[in-house]
């Protein structure tokens, strides 16, 4: 296929053609709905913590931490790599007050199966049955898939956009956990783990960040 072949099918249209429509969020300036955010922090310092206080309250439609009010009560579903759902999962989401009949999760199975981008449409249908507006994925680079190389832009870039049309579709919120690296200092921009492409092509980025472990059971401000 020629480059003339290839890009012979675009068209273009007129930004005053365009509708101008608002961010939904779930909560205000933090969590867009039809987006994709990331929680970056490094190991121990509480980034699971957060996704079941923010569970949590998403699940019951409970003030956020700054005590802005969340959109109402919403289901959410939890993709987590590293925690049992039922010595830790659930125990983590009762602490902190969830509502777990809003609350989905990956069984065992199917997380350990979860691959990105190859079954992002498996993805998309268990957000549709379960209408669900809050996706975490933890972390991110346990779901990639091995033909994709989480350092290198093009590969990230191409499953950030998928992800992105999935979220833009459902009108769902996704939320990918990442790992710091190991470089110190230096711009908070470039200490997530893997390309900067996830980074530059997420709507939203938040750093979990304090002196010392918190208790899974703990809240967060």
């Amino acid at each position: 296929m020629t480059r003339k072949d290839h890009t012979s099918a675009l068209s273009a249209k007129r930004i005053d053609q365009v509708a101008s429509e608002p961010v939904e969020w779930v909560w205000r300036d933090y969590l867009p709905l039809g987006k994709i955010t990331v929680i970056d922090g490094d190991p121990g310092l509480g980034k699971s913590t957060v996704v079941a206080d923010l569970t949590a309250r998403v699940s019951v439609g409970g003030p956020m931490p700054n005590g802005d009010a969340c959109q109402g009560a919403l289901s959410v579903l939890l993709a987590s790599a590293e925690d049992g759902i039922a010595d830790t999962v659930r125990p983590r989401l009762e602490a902190h007050g969830a509502d777990l009949a809003r609350v989905h999760t990956l069984d065992e199975a199917s997380a350990s199966s979860l691959t990105l981008p190859d079954d992002i449409g498996l993805l998309e249908d268990v957000i549709n049955r379960h209408q669900v507006s809050v996706v975490f994925i933890d972390p991110l680079v346990a779901y990639m898939s091995p033909k994709i190389d989480f350092h290198k832009d093009p590969d990230v870039r191409r499953v950030l956009r998928e992800m992105q049309d999935v979220a833009q579709r459902t009108k769902c919120a996704i939320v990918f956990v990442r790992h710091l690296n190991k470089q110190a200092g230096g711009s908070a921009l470039y200490r997530g783990g893997g390309s900067i492409g996830i980074i530059a092509g997420v709507r939203q980025a938040l750093l979990v960040r304090t002196t010392r472990p918190i208790p899974a059971s703990a809240s967060w401000q």
